[in-house]
């Protein structure tokens, strides 16, 4: 999604959660894309903890701007940032807690990075144990998968075929994770695509776009 599309999404996001702030997330998504009109960014959604949102910058065509605007708002070294941005995995990546009104991690992926050498293959549900086997089956009924990549340290990714709307992904029962905050999240996202399903530390996240 682009930049004034994921405005719109935070403050819907802030007006259906009086509990949490996503201020310091708006201010940082709106830094990184004032001077890079074209950034394209994904949310990640968690389905074990609403509170926690998960912002990754696909794309930046002004890398010098988003650098300074990196190490200002989050205060980290400018050199934390100094690496060129990876062909297969977002530039920049947040995890920002509405609850605890902080960025629980900050990850940059530069070429030639671990995070860059990301291992592809083809999907197969008998791959996986039950129960999630049988889940992946009939999620994979519904929306073909294109491919399991996977991260040296643990982790794994269903990358679709084609973006699945957010409404026909919640007719899957694998979409039970998201089921405490359903029905306000239909309502907010009901315009978005998930395009893959990330498993880590037992925890699924929905990656969308506009």
């Amino acid at each position: 999604m682009n930049g004034h599309y994921l405005g719109d999404f935070l403050s819907a996001m802030a007006a259906c959660d009086a509990e949490g702030s996503y201020e310091d997330l708006r201010r940082l998504a709106s830094a990184l894309s004032e001077p890079n009109v074209a950034a394209k960014w994904e949310v990640g959604l968690c389905g074990a903890d609403p509170s926690v949102l998960r912002l990754a910058l696909r794309e930046c065509a002004d890398i010098k701007a988003a650098r300074a605007a990196l190490s200002k708002i989050l205060g980290l070294p400018a050199s934390r940032f100094a690496g060129e941005p990876a062909q297969s995995c977002a530039w920049i990546t947040v995890h920002w807690d509405a609850n605890k009104k902080t960025f629980r991690s900050v990850d940059v992926c530069g070429r030639g990075s671990r995070r860059d050498r990301l291992k592809s293959r083809r999907f197969s549900a008998k791959a996986f144990e039950e129960p999630v086997a049988s889940a992946l089956a009939n999620f994979a009924g519904l929306a073909p998968i294109k491919a399991v990549q996977s991260l040296e340290g643990g982790g794994w990714s269903l990358v679709l075929e084609k973006p699945l709307p957010w409404p026909l992904f919640l007719r899957c029962d694998i979409s039970g994770a998201f089921s405490a905050r359903a029905a306000q999240l239909t309502l907010m996202l009901r315009d978005v695509r998930i395009v893959a399903l990330d498993f880590d530390d037992d925890a699924l996240w929905a990656r969308i776009v506009g």
